[in-house]
């Protein structure tokens, strides 16, 4: 039986997020300080997105993006150009209808796998105007050290 172009792509997507890791992904000689938002201010007054949105496999029909991982970041979420003192995150978000004002989204770096004791924290706002992506220089960490790190808004992660 053919598979479609949709169903190709989200088991490749899967298959890639099995060897990559969750939202609490590993990193690689990355400790504390603050980290530097590449992009606009956290301290805009813009909300958190709260709003209930579908699941993997269940976006609407007319949705171009193929869903394995839940919106708003089913783009999942990335580290690299890591140094011995600090290390890029980034993410990019996904809306079926984006708002209009942007989107403040936190973030978080824990020894913990389970980030109950963060390191550092920080939020900034994602706008339509950066494609909705998401980029932190976080600074400040120790060599040598295993980090775990999430981005959310509202309820999600």
């Amino acid at each position: 039986m053919p598979i479609n172009r949709r169903d190709l792509l989200k088991a490749i997507a899967a298959t890639s997020l099995t060897a990559c890791g969750n939202d609490s992904t590993l990193l690689s000689n990355p400790g504390t300080g603050p980290g530097t938002p590449t992009g606009p201010n956290e301290n805009t007054g813009v909300a958190e997105f709260t709003d209930s949105l579908p699941a993997p496999g269940s976006e609407p029909a007319s949705f171009d993006f193929p869903m394995v991982l839940a919106l708003p970041f089913a783009h999942g979420v990335a580290s690299g150009d890591p140094l011995a003192d600090r290390v890029m995150l980034w993410t990019r978000l996904t809306f079926l209808a984006p708002p209009a004002d942007g989107v403040k989204v936190r973030w978080a770096i824990s020894t913990n796998p389970d980030l109950s004791n963060p390191v550092k924290t920080g939020s900034q706002v994602v706008l339509a105007a950066r494609d909705w992506t998401l980029k932190v220089d976080v600074s400040g960490l120790n060599a040598a050290t295993t980090y775990y790190y999430q981005f959310y808004t509202g309820p999600h992660k």
